[in-house]
């Protein structure tokens, strides 16, 4: 938010992207609403705009980025490409809406300078993202406050590929400086998301963690049921279970999580999640 010249909610980026779009391209993707505001302080015409709809498209960005669009749904994956100093370490963390809300989430940052120490160093964690992590250390080590080292280089980036039955899905590999590899592949169809992890290396045990929507939910073996749909787990050597994380949507503010971790031994190299999206699913 560079100006605020609008009542909308600081995590609602409408404002921003209509304000762009009729400035740069003299369109805008927004029906007539709040998000005019910035428009109107700064003497656009938006009237005269052309009205172009929003639409997603599945593609990987070079800044380290792969969007996903499903049919109601849409992820997105952090791969490893880093120009500037990582500030998190949130490699191949994965997010997922369905139907505008955030399934599958990022935990914010929470503060640069919080009272305490704990809670800087677990938002900046890989705990606090949706990824793997090898016993109990890092992705990359931190250095100090602002810094971390044994950057991870990606072995592969995969290109968007679409299979015979309509699906598509996506690749990436990394090891990090212990020498543990990790591959993530993702392949979605509609409101159908799997995310197959192979593991290997020298670790003792691996948890990958899903934070989601705060809601109900019911483990029944393997499967976990919500009012939203039902996530399918299938690995050997992997234990279930749902425990209580944070997050923090805005700066200074933080709150409860529901929390899926899938807890690995080092006899198990491959865990395969299925997020189905829709109720009664």
């Amino acid at each position: 938010m560079l100006l605020n010249t609008h009542t909308c909610d600081y995590r609602d980026f409408r404002p921003t992207i209509q304000t762009a779009s009729i400035l740069f391209h003299g369109r805008k993707h927004f029906a007539t609403g709040s998000w005019d505001e910035p428009a109107y302080w700064l003497g656009l015409n938006g009237k005269e705009a052309e009205a172009v709809d929003c639409i997603k498209t599945s593609e990987v960005l070079p800044g380290g980025y792969v969007v996903m669009v499903g049919k109601d749904s849409w992820g997105m994956i952090r791969f490893p490409m880093y120009r500037f100093r990582p500030g998190h370490n949130d490699v191949f963390h994965f997010d997922l809406w369905f139907r505008g809300e955030n399934i599958c989430r990022d935990a914010g940052s929470y503060s640069y300078n919080p009272e305490k120490a704990s809670d800087r160093a677990f938002f900046e964690s890989v705990k606090a993202h949706n990824t793997v992590g090898f016993d109990t250390c890092e992705q990359m080590p931190r250095l100090g406050r602002f810094m971390l080292g044994q950057w991870i280089r990606a072995d592969h980036v995969g290109a968007i590929e679409q299979a015979n039955d309509g699906s598509q899905h996506w690749t990436g590999s990394y090891r990090d400086y212990r020498g543990n590899r990790h591959q993530r592949k993702i392949t979605w169809k509609e409101d159908n998301w799997i995310i197959e992890d192979n593991l290997t290396g020298t670790f003792d045990k691996a948890e990958i963690v899903y934070r989601l929507v705060r809601d109900t939910y019911q483990i029944e073996g393997n499967s976990v049921t919500a009012s939203w749909g039902r996530i399918d787990i299938l690995g050997s050597d992997c234990e279930v279970t749902m425990t209580e994380g944070l997050e923090s949507l805005y700066y200074w503010q933080k709150q409860p999580v529901d929390t899926l971790v899938l807890r690995a031994g080092k006899n198990c190299e491959k865990i395969t999640t299925r997020f189905v999206l829709g109720p009664n699913k």
